[in-house]
């Protein structure tokens, strides 16, 4: 049993032993740090996004009361429903003033004959 090629089958199956422990130890793992890293870049940046976010917010906290100071304005400013007998009653006594009467020209008839 003195074989010559003997250490050359050891130094072979060794070599096959090393390359399959790389093929199923190894290259699983570099993936799933692969992935990990994949990962973790993409909760940084949902984090600074949030962190945005969160800036965005608290700037508009801060100025909400100035913004609902404007927002009252314009409330007190606009009529919280249509008022359009107001609005002819208002109309037809501006008109008054200026001295227009609308009810005798709104139902005055206009020639289309030409005038020379």
């Amino acid at each position: 049993m003195d074989n010559p090629r003997a250490p050359l089958f050891a130094a072979i199956g060794v070599a096959l032993v090393v390359v399959l422990g790389i093929v199923l130890l190894v290259l699983p793992k570099m993936g799933q740090v692969s992935t990990a890293k994949d990962e973790y870049t993409a909760a940084v940046s949902k984090g600074q996004s949030l962190s945005t976010q969160v800036r965005a917010l608290e700037d508009t906290k801060t100025e909400a009361p100035q913004n609902q100071a404007i927002i009252d304005q314009v409330h007190r400013a606009i009529p919280p429903t249509v008022d359009e007998a107001g609005l002819a009653l208002l109309l037809h006594n501006a008109a008054l003033d200026a001295g227009f009467d609308l009810t005798t020209s709104a139902s005055a008839s206009r020639s289309t004959t030409p005038r020379d």
